[in-house]
């Protein structure tokens, strides 16, 4: 998971989508009832759903929550606070309908992502569906501007820092990156999120390992050019780092996390006290 700009919707996305969003939006709230709102709300459904393109555009043509890449057709609009009854919410609770058309509710995620089915290889059930655990249930909103009183569990690719709190092993699958023991709170958010995101789905656990391994035999050569003094190998090498890690890449967090663990990531984007980096200024890897 990578962070994603989403206030990027308002430069890339078409004034008449986001206005048709807004004026779906206030159409909701002046309905009376709960099941006129729901009712409005699955008619107009292709109003966010036009968004589709936008996002896929905001997220660099990958999933946000995942890094899987995908066409634009693939993937699916995702509401981060669910439109529809939140499942295990107590008292129930019949979805956050005052946001099912604001764009800063709006993800683009896999399939595996969105929707709860049976993961091919452990046949356990994972994916978001309408799942959106909260830290205390009791400060779930109910009302419009109430949801900046929650502390979701699940972690949002539109916030820097919650990015930070996945890693992965050597095996390509995602871990949490701190301890029970240093963090409880963080660390359940990490591992509730990698299950109910599905993110460490077999193809995808394999295709990370397969990428790390490469990253790392790149990384190798970095040092191998240092320590042959070829300063042309080593700048070439490093851009080659550099795709691996650009928005666009697939799965470009375990690609930068091998980078930085072989000591190479100021190597690739040097300090304003370290505009370049030699050959002779290289550290050895840990």
């Amino acid at each position: 998971m990578i962070p994603i700009k989403n206030d990027e919707l308002r430069r890339l996305a078409p004034r008449s989508l986001l206005d048709a969003l807004e004026d779906a939006q206030q159409a909701v709230g002046r309905l009376l009832t709960k099941k006129k709102q729901r009712a409005y709300i699955e008619a107009h459904s292709a109003t966010y759903s036009q968004l589709r393109q936008w996002l896929w555009m905001t997220g660099h043509l990958k999933c946000w929550y995942s890094e899987a890449k995908l066409s634009e057709g693939e993937g699916e609009v995702e509401h981060f606070r669910p439109k529809r009854l939140v499942w295990k919410s107590r008292p129930p609770h019949g979805g956050y309908l005052w946001l099912a058309f604001d764009w800063r509710n709006l993800r683009f995620a896999h399939p595996l992502v969105n929707k709860r089915r049976p993961d091919y290889s452990t046949k356990q059930k994972a994916g978001k569906g309408c799942y959106f655990p909260l830290l205390r249930e009791e400060l779930r909103a109910r009302v419009p501007g109430a949801e900046r009183h929650e502390d979701p569990v699940l972690l949002d690719p539109v916030v820097p820092q919650d990015c930070t709190l996945i890693c992965f092993d050597v095996n390509g699958r995602p871990i949490p990156r701190l301890s029970k023991e240093t963090d409880a709170w963080r660390h359940r958010r990490a591992a509730d999120s990698i299950n109910y995101y599905h993110l460490d789905e077999g193809t995808w656990n394999a295709e990370r390992a397969d990428l790390m391994r490469e990253v790392g035999i790149v990384c190798d050569r970095v040092f191998a050019a240092r320590a042959g003094n070829d300063q042309a190998e080593y700048e070439r090498l490093l851009g080659e780092l550099l795709r691996y890690i650009d928005a666009y890449a697939e799965f470009s967090a375990a690609a930068a996390q091998v980078i930085t663990e072989k000591g190479l990531w100021e190597h690739l984007h040097p300090t304003p006290l370290r505009e370049a980096v030699s050959i002779e200024e290289a550290q050895d890897p840990e």
